[in-house]
């Protein structure tokens, strides 16, 4: 066993001798593109869903995920093989982790689309297209937005000349993908009701509605009393980093929220806003760069309290959902 491995060995330094000798530079692989699955949107990770890059850099999602941009096929170049030969192309199944650093959730790389085989020039080259098909887990555990990166192994099968025999060339290939299922918001205008009068009532309550369009109406009230005196304006939002073209549901604050005077030490009411409303109501559809602007409205009411409302701001918070 130990002579043969040695005269293995032998064969292989002196086919390499021959080949140099010969004028022929080793097979090597230039990346001309990388393949990248560009930025996607995972709505959740439940069910199997499949993003796919063809070789020709066309992109088609499926199930939960959504393209947002910057898918491109691979382009490659084989070179430093002997001339007019035909060269077998396949390439392994593979994985895409967060960071490259092989820690779950995964993303599966599968359906590699390229020639089963090409023709090597007279100068030892030939180049080919690569897409493949991006599988999410759907292991119910989210992927956080991050950049995803992995690598699969080419084999490239060609006749050769010198050695009189076929030989497989192998090399790495690196692919990368970005989650964003986050979307931005911010608020360019905050939801404001303005300047007001306010009287509280034991038992009575008076109310102020907002439209998003900015028109202000008054309830009908026989003891409390909300009277505007300027300034009222609807609230806008900017949502960014969406998908292009894409229907994205809005959903404002569903239940109520209280404004307290903003000096912790007076002693008056709150007050309370409900009924949160927006335009585009429901849904709106991002513009070509991904965005979309909302206004949003709700509608203000005292607190049956016998205590006076004091001068000074009130404030609080309210909660806008925008999702895929």
């Amino acid at each position: 066993m130990q002579s043969s491995s040695v005269r293995l060995l032998q064969t292989a330094l002196l086919t390499a001798l021959a080949w140099a000798t010969n004028g022929y530079a080793a097979p090597a692989l230039d990346v001309e593109q990388m393949l990248d699955f560009g930025i996607l949107a995972l709505r959740d990770n439940t069910t199997p869903s499949a993003l796919r890059i063809s070789a020709a850099g066309q992109a088609v999602s499926s199930g939960e995920i959504i393209v947002i941009g910057g898918a491109r096929a691979g382009e490659y170049r084989l070179n430093g093989f002997p001339p007019g030969v035909r060269l077998r192309i396949e390439i392994d199944d593979g994985t895409l982790s967060e960071g490259g650093f092989g820690i779950p959730e995964f993303f599966l790389t599968t359906a590699f689309e390229h020639p089963e085989e090409v023709f090597s020039a007279t100068s030892g080259e030939a180049t080919f297209r690569l897409g493949a098909r991006l599988q999410n887990s759907a292991s119910g555990t989210l992927y956080a937005d991050a950049p995803y990166s992995g690598s699969v192994q080419l084999h490239v099968q060609y006749w050769s000349p010198e050695a009189q025999g076929y030989l497989t060339f192998t090399e790495t290939l690196e692919f990368s993908a970005r989650v964003r299922s986050t979307l931005a918001l911010e608020e360019l205008r905050p939801l404001s009701f303005g300047a007001l009068a306010a009287h509280s009532h034991p038992v009575d309550i008076a109310t102020l509605t907002l439209s998003p369009a900015g028109t202000l109406e008054s309830g009908t009230s026989s003891g409390a009393r909300l009277t505007p005196l300027g300034g009222a304006q609807s609230g806008r939002i900017r949502v960014s980093g969406a998908a292009p073209n894409h229907m994205l549901h809005i959903t404002p604050q569903a239940g109520s929220v209280l404004l307290s005077h903003t000096d912790p030490n007076i002693n008056a009411p709150q007050f309370l806003a409900r009924n949160f409303t927006t335009l585009p109501a429901g849904s709106g559809r991002s513009s070509a760069n991904g965005e979309l602007e909302l206004a949003i409205g709700a509608t203000l009411e005292t607190l049956a309290d016998p205590r006076p409302y004091l001068d000074g701001q009130y404030r609080g918070t309210y909660e806008l959902t925008i999702s895929y």
